[in-house]
C-alpha cells in the first residue's frame, strides 16, 4: 500500500469515532433504517467502529476473514429480523461516510488527490467483497432449518 494512502488510512481511524458517530446518526434519520433503530447506539457503534477505527487491517486483511466477518455479520442481522435491504444500506453509509471523509480531508495537491482516489479504490473493492459476503451469510441463515421443537434456525455451514 503506498505510504500517502497508509497516512490517510491512519488519519481516517485517528478520527474514527466522529465517522462512526455520524454513522449512528445518519442511520437514525434515514427511515429506510426503521428496522435499526431498535438498537442502541453502542450496538450500532460497536460494528460500524470495527469497520472505520480498523480500516488498515481490513483493506489487507485475507480474503477468509473478510469472507467469515461478514457472512458472520448477515446471519446476526437475519437473526436479529434486519431485513437484507437495511443491512446493506447501513454497509452502504458506511462506505459513503468513509470516502466522504477522506475527500474532506485532501488539500488538493496531485499526490493527495491520488491518495484518495487509491483509497477510494480499495474501499469499495473491500465493501464489495463485504456486501456479498453478508448477503451470502443472511440468505443461508434464512434458508437453514429450524432446530426441532425450539423455533430456532441452525446455523449453514459455508463453502
Amino acid at each position: 500500500m503506498p505510504v500517502f494512502s497508509f497516512t490517510l488510512i491512519q488519519k481516517i481511524e485517528a478520527h474514527s469515532d466522529r465517522i462512526v458517530l455520524q454513522i449512528v446518526q445518519e442511520i437514525r434519520h434515514d427511515s429506510r433504517l426503521e428496522a435499526l433503530w431498535a438498537f442502541d447506539d453502542g450496538e450500532l457503534s460497536r460494528q460500524a467502529r470495527d469497520l472505520v477505527g480498523n480500516l488498515g487491517h481490513w483493506l489487507i486483511a485475507r480474503d477468509p476473514e473478510v469472507t467469515r466477518w461478514s457472512e458472520d455479520l448477515g446471519r446476526v442481522r437475519f437473526e436479529q429480523a434486519v431485513p437484507l435491504h437495511a443491512l446493506i444500506l447501513s454497509l452502504a453509509i458506511v462506505k459513503a461516510r468513509l470516502i466522504g471523509f477522506a475527500r474532506d480531508e485532501m488539500s488538493g495537491t496531485v499526490l493527495q488527490i491520488y491518495a484518495e482516489e487509491e483509497l477510494e479504490h480499495r474501499v469499495g473493492r473491500f465493501f464489495d467483497e463485504v456486501l456479498y459476503h453478508a448477503a451470502k451469510g443472511y440468505e443461508s441463515a434464512r434458508s437453514a432449518p429450524e432446530v426441532p421443537g425450539t423455533g430456532l434456525k441452525r446455523h449453514a455451514t459455508h463453502s
